[in-house]
């Protein structure tokens, strides 16, 4: 089984480490979905290529509400 290289389309590249205040965009995939019960709106447990532990967030930060 041979890897596929990744093409420069699928290559980020950092030219500087983002500072304190800055703003990401991370891509992630979606492992678990918490339906919404009692005061939270639901929970996702994300999994970001490269971290070594999925996270775990409330469903509402998706949407960039803030609390």
């Amino acid at each position: 089984m041979s890897k596929r290289v990744p093409s420069p389309k699928d290559t980020i590249k950092i030219r500087r480490l983002p500072a304190k205040g800055d703003t990401v965009q991370l891509a992630a995939t979606v492992t678990r979905i918490t339906e919404p019960e009692g005061s939270h709106r639901g929970l996702v447990t994300l999994r970001i290529p490269g971290a070594p532990a999925p996270i775990t967030i409330d469903a509402r930060y998706l949407d960039g509400e803030p609390e």
